[in-house]
């Protein structure tokens, strides 16, 4: 099986790395700037484009890992889009427009996961530091911040 992993952080490389270590071929893409460039350097197969990632995924079968948020969209500089390996038959885990607005959307993702049966806990929302600070002053019970 081939895998190709799609990284802006470098949090994918012991993931990667085990996938190649139990004998897939992988491709494992990290832009070329920022503090990712050298993840999985001399460890697993790697590329800094999008472009030579996606024709190697053309050669079947390959499943694209897209690992984080913000790249199912395409992006100034990237050519490649989770909907360009989709359009070519290509599975993807992750990525995609649907997913980035579910983690960058918290109220968004909490509606979604309701709807599918998750509990969660009671949210607010603020408009700025101080009005949580004076809201969990009222407060009896912990509640966290994010």
């Amino acid at each position: 099986m081939r895998f190709g992993f799609v990284d802006k952080e470098g949090v994918g490389v012991s993931w990667a790395s085990r996938v190649f270590d139990e004998g897939h071929e992988v491709l494992y893409y990290t832009p070329h700037d920022g503090a990712s460039r050298n993840a999985g350097e001399n460890i697993i197969p790697r590329t800094h484009s999008m472009v030579t990632l996606f024709q190697w995924a053309k050669q079947k079968p390959t499943i694209v890992v897209y690992f984080m948020s913000g790249m199912g969209t395409r992006q100034k500089g990237v050519p490649i889009s989770v909907q360009d390996f989709l359009d070519a038959d290509i599975p993807v885990v992750g990525g995609g427009e649907f997913m980035d607005k579910l983690e960058q959307d918290r109220v968004f993702g909490s509606d979604i996961a309701k709807q599918i049966g998750c509990h969660i806990p009671e949210t607010k929302e603020f408009s700025t530091v101080s009005q949580a600070i004076a809201f969990a002053k009222t407060q009896k019970d912990e509640w966290y911040f994010k």
